[in-house]
């Protein structure tokens, strides 16, 4: 099980009989008795020790909104990540968003990779952790959600989760001496329940990488719905959308159908699906 999965419990002592406890209680020993069916999930691959064959690892499930964490800088913003985040969520049925986080470090000289950040067709919240600017509008957005925060250790999860509902307190880890990089605090994912209107939050463990699980290099198209009134036209059945000859989706971006920069996504992340094969 993992967090977010919705189970049935009864008293060990009371298993068998009709008696349905109302309240839990650390002096009586609990069994669950039924995991309920998962209706949204975020899996990648997961590997055994031993070096056996892969198998689906689901990080959180039944949660309503994926919160995709990024950072101006401190650590800096890492387009790849995001793109994989964006096609795990859409195969999971979770709907996601990008909380651009740390904006009061925001310059003039913005990465070059921060201006992709408005190309990945799904709402983008602008704020800072720290200062609280534009915390309300996230707040809104999650109010009566169940909500997972994912992203690259140090891009501030738990501080944002303190920020919406400081009364979580959270551990926050302190940044590394000479580069404000948040140091890595959460070991495991956790499920809280944060007000009586329904509203739920999962912080995760910050992660390095992030790999996709169960969708083949060929039908990554199918998740890019920018594609889908070109690539029928491809003239090969079986077209990678990326070096072939009369392919509708490469002309497509060359005519401005289809934006170079979520062209440019689903080219990294297929080659990179297609070099962990």
């Amino acid at each position: 099980m993992v967090a977010g999965d919705w189970v049935d419990i009864q008293p060990i002592a009371s298993l068998g009989a009709t008696v349905q406890p109302r309240h839990l209680t650390p002096d009586i020993e609990w069994a669950i008795t039924r995991v309920h069916p998962r209706t949204t999930k975020l899996s990648r691959p997961g590997h055994s020790r031993h070096g056996g064959e892969r198998f689906e690892q689901c990080i959180v499930a039944n949660v309503d909104l994926l919160a995709i964490v990024v950072s101006v800088a401190h650590p800096p913003f890492h387009p790849n990540l995001v793109d994989r985040f964006l096609v795990a969520a859409q195969r999971g049925e979770i709907e996601p968003i990008i909380c651009l986080n740390k904006i009061d470090l925001l310059t003039r000289d913005a990465p070059r990779e921060l201006k992709l950040i408005d190309h990945f067709g799904v709402d983008v919240i602008r704020y800072s952790a720290l200062t609280g600017e534009h915390i309300n509008e996230l707040h809104q957005r999650t109010y009566t959600k169940t909500v997972a925060f994912v992203g690259h250790s140090g891009v501030g999860k738990s501080a944002t989760i303190n920020a919406l509902f400081p009364e979580l307190d959270l551990k926050v880890g302190t940044h590394r001496k000479g580069d404000r990089t948040g140091r890595h605090v959460t070991t495991r994912a956790s499920l809280r329940r944060v007000d009586d209107q329904g509203t739920m939050l999962v912080d995760t463990p910050g992660i390095k990488s992030f790999a996709i699980w169960g969708i083949e290099p060929s039908e990554l198209h199918w998740y890019f719905p920018e594609f889908d009134d070109y690539w029928p036209e491809c003239r090969f059945n079986d077209c990678t959308h990326t070096h072939e000859v009369g392919c509708a989706v490469k002309e497509a971006v060359e005519q401005g159908g289809i934006t170079r920069t979520r062209y440019d996504s689903y080219v990294r992340l297929y080659e990179s699906m297609r070099e962990r094969r």
